[in-house]
């Protein structure tokens, strides 16, 4: 899809063997001005020729809106699957650029796609007379080269590219290594990496559910953002609980993203508290104090709502703010040898990152990252 106002992910360009779209070092800085030179000159000439009289003037900008609507789409369709699309700008300067590594032939079809479908369609269909369609064909046909100059340009280029080039953000590489791939930079959508952030600190009260993170937990989140610096991610998702979100919060920030919350992976629901009922729930999944919810509630939503994020993320990384009973159970479904001691092992960790990397919907690793050591009220 089109991301208007979000920042397109970190390009993960290996420049030892991604060479520069346009090599010319003049060029490429003032590509932009080429693009928009031929914009102008396009524009000049669409009003030399009279075209843009060619339909009534309530209906010019509609029609123009309606057409840079569709040429957008077509790019789309071209890139769906394997990226999305981004508004990026430079100065003045604002162009759509993909976030998609594409075969020539793909990068070709996704440069010359709306131009074919709205500029060289609408122009043949003029040469017969089509009577009342004949000005709306006009007017399609130079509105949609004006919008599609920059891609002009590049159709230009492409076919002067090596048949078996891979092209992506503004790069490409050749040889029997480049093989078109999904966003992830992954050769299949099979590997799939899930980094698990229990919150950091949080203000203790009776209101679980909207507890802040405390004035430590606040500092201690920037390990979070830190940890996940150089890592590309493409989806925060989180427990509607305020201290998870607060505790991601701010990497989801320095990428532009959006926190996005299931309910399912909430912490386990307290009930009336014992001395022993730690052991209890440890011993038997299936155990509850009073009013309270048990382990294995827990793990049936967690593990439903991680199949999920399986599922719709494939071949991708996300970052999944989390709790600690919460996590543990993930950790046992796993690993059954996950009990007590594990979880008292890591209860005090807030924040605690750990990444589960998986081939499909099958665990291939575990790696802890980074936690900090708190106490625990007794």
């Amino acid at each position: 899809m089109i991301y208007w106002v979000k920042t397109q992910p970190q390009a993960d360009i290996d420049h030892s063997e991604y060479k520069p779209f346009i090599r010319n070092d003049w060029f490429r800085n003032h590509y932009m001005f080429f693009a928009y030179g031929l914009m102008a000159l396009l524009t000049v000439l669409f009003f030399a020729t009279g075209a843009v009289k060619a339909i009534h003037s309530l209906l010019r900008l509609p029609v123009f809106v309606l057409v840079f609507l569709v040429h957008e789409s077509l790019h789309m369709l071209v890139v769906y699957r394997i990226g999305d699309i981004y508004l990026s700008h430079s100065g003045l300067f604002f162009w759509m650029q993909p976030h998609a590594r594409m075969s020539k032939g793909r990068f070709f079809l996704f440069m010359t796609l709306p131009l074919f479908t709205l500029t060289v369609v609408p122009a043949v269909l003029l040469l017969p007379d089509t009577g009342a369609l004949r000005p709306y064909l006009l007017y399609i046909a130079w509105s949609n080269a004006i919008i599609a100059s920059s891609d002009i340009i590049n159709a230009v280029l492409i076919p002067l590219k090596p048949n078996d080039s891979v092209f992506y953000r503004g790069y490409y590489k050749t040889g029997s290594g480049a093989a078109e791939k999904n966003v992830s930079g992954e050769p299949s959508p099979c590997h799939t990496a899930v980094i698990f952030v229990r919150h950091a600190q949080a203000v203790y009260g009776n209101d679980d559910r909207n507890r802040p993170l405390s004035e430590a937990g606040m500092e201690d989140r920037k390990i979070v953002a830190e940890a996940l610096k150089d890592r590309k991610i493409d989806a925060f998702l989180s427990s509607p609980y305020r201290r998870s979100m607060e505790t991601i919060r701010p990497a989801a920030e320095l990428r532009g993203m959006e926190i996005l919350t299931d309910e399912r992976f909430r912490e386990r629901k307290c009930g009336d508290f014992s001395s022993d009922s730690l052991a209890k729930r440890w011993t038997d999944f299936s155990w509850a104090e009073e009013n309270g919810e048990s382990l294995r509630s827990v793990q049936d939503r967690n593990m439903e709502a991680l199949r999920d994020v399986l599922r719709n993320y494939a071949g991708r990384t996300v970052v999944i703010g989390t709790h600690g009973t919460a996590l543990s159970t993930i950790l046992n479904f796993y690993n059954p040898d996950f009990g007590l001691q594990d979880f008292l092992r890591i209860v005090s960790w807030m924040p605690y990152i750990t990444e589960l990397s998986f081939d499909g919907d099958r665990l291939s690793g575990i790696k802890e990252l980074d936690h900090v050591e708190k106490d625990i009220p007794q």
